[in-house]
């Protein structure tokens, strides 16, 4: 395997961790994983990847809005902005990013 694909491979499942220890420190866990996504950056960078993430982050927001208010399909017990959390866009937007990674690194092989 690809070292650009291990370490996609590692940020996700350290934003994954992160996720699931420090959910209830939003502003913690924002800022872990900002750091983890500039951090992908610096190793591992994509073409137009803030572009990307900001895309990733603004239209993940939209949909998480539009599911938890209007079809009630979950709900979240700390939400801070119209129903969901400010931590869940960035979780995919890191996630996005790195299965673009993932991605150009098995595609190179």
């Amino acid at each position: 395997m690809h070292k650009k694909s291990i370490l996609a491979l590692t940020v996700i499942g350290i934003s994954v961790i992160l996720v699931l220890v420090i959910y209830n420190f939003p502003t913690l866990l924002i800022i872990f994983l900002l750091v983890l996504a500039y951090a992908k950056n610096h190793f591992s960078p994509i073409k137009k990847e803030f572009m990307i993430f900001t895309l990733i982050v603004f239209s993940s927001a939209i949909v998480e809005i539009i599911l938890v208010n209007m079809t009630h399909a979950w709900s979240y017990s700390n939400a801070q902005f119209f129903g969901i959390p400010y931590w869940p866009p960035i979780f995919w937007g890191l996630l996005g990013i790195s299965l673009i990674t993932f991605y150009e690194g098995i595609s190179n092989n």
